[in-house]
């Protein structure tokens, strides 16, 4: 299909063979093409190759290999102009693939796509389909500068999406450049809007099981870090910032000089620690390190609980068993103008679910 001479479907996975059957068949039903890069730890590798062979190039990797750096190798053998990035821990809908695929086609000025992120938990037989979870609007203030600062505003990831391939491989080369898991991330995601605009198409592309990251809290959320070692935080903060200076100055993506630049970034990411810094778990956290005691603090997203259906709620029925039940908090989700969920969307969604939960 046509589809497969401009499109790659890159999945990294890493310990996670349970979500990869459900997610091939999927794509295989789409008529995608698809690479699996695991770095899964040895005990559970064959399993991965085991759900993978059959429906997707393989690629192995050394368990120790970090993100980007198996990100870097793997994308370099694809050689269609646009690629997807897969979650192995989301479930991604080829009907949403194809209108991102759709809008960068018709929109050169963008360097990627995506849709909303929605979270799900099970309960006995139900899929219970409980919170938006990333729906900022699209990025496209032509300014890199001001790209940037809408990026870290309202800071949401869009790591995983359709992407161009070359500021794709630019955007993680850059990441390449810094340490810590979580400036690796939000260097990529820089680096990829100050070269282009960032697109978000009004349909569900993935929804998000509740499984959590294998990265400690601290390693990947700026609050935590800050809390547990501010000295690390810092010191990685600016080698992050003077790489990020660098590659706007090289590239030409503003008319600030050095000093005036980095003064700038440094106003911009206040903003985004502003964003992310939660001052009630500040305030708790600092009596906690004035008394001399080790930090005990509350997950910052914490799984949703399961809860009796109400009148608001839409339930169906899932095929064979179970139900596909939609909160009023997502299907009525705010701010308004930014999110919308058709009805049409839910049955599109509920019919490749049936696909993905019959195939695990």
């Amino acid at each position: 299909m046509r589809t497969n001479e401009i499109l790659t479907v890159l999945i990294p996975t890493r310990n996670r063979p349970h979500n990869l059957a459900g997610q091939l068949s999927l794509f295989a039903k789409a008529g995608l093409t698809v690479v699996v890069a695991d770095s899964s730890d040895p005990d559970i590798a064959d399993s991965v190759r085991a759900t993978s062979q059959q429906a997707a190039d393989f690629l192995t990797y050394r368990p120790e290999t970090k993100f980007f750096d198996k990100l870097a190798d793997a994308v370099a053998r694809i050689n269609t102009p646009v690629v997807l990035l897969a979650s192995d821990r989301k479930i991604t809908f080829p009907h949403a693939i194809e209108s991102a695929l759709d809008f960068l086609e018709k929109h050169e000025d963008y360097v990627s796509a995506q849709g909303y992120v929605v979270g799900f938990s099970t309960h006995n037989n139900d899929i219970d389909i409980n919170r938006v979870i990333f729906f900022t609007p699209s990025i496209d203030d032509a300014n890199p500068l001001h790209r940037h600062y809408h990026l870290m505003r309202r800071y949401q990831s869009r790591q995983f999406s359709l992407f161009r391939l070359k500021p794709l491989m630019s955007a993680i080369a850059q990441a390449r450049t810094v340490e810590g898991i979580m400036f690796q991330e939000v260097m990529f995601m820089s680096a990829l809007v100050l070269q282009g605009k960032a697109a978000r198409v009004p349909n569900i592309i993935n929804l998000q099981t509740s499984e959590q990251s294998f990265s400690r809290l601290r390693d990947i959320d700026p609050l935590y870090w800050f809390l547990h070692d501010s000295r690390s935080f810092f010191r990685h903060y600016v080698r992050y910032r003077n790489s990020l200076a660098r590659f706007i100055s090289d590239n030409g993506m503003a008319q600030l000089a050095m000093p005036k630049l980095c003064h700038a970034l440094d106003a911009t990411h206040a903003v985004w620690l502003n964003y992310n810094f939660d001052a009630g778990v500040l305030n708790f956290a600092t009596q906690q390190l004035l008394d001399g005691k080790d930090l005990d603090l509350p997950h910052p997203r914490p799984p949703v609980p399961w809860r009796k259906t109400k009148w608001k709620d839409i339930v169906h029925s899932r095929r064979g068993n179970g139900r596909y039940i939609w909160r009023k908090n997502v299907l009525s989700a705010e701010p308004g103008h930014e999110i919308h969920l058709s009805r049409e969307e839910v049955k599109r969604v509920e019919r490749q679910l049936d696909i993905y939960f019959d195939t695990r």
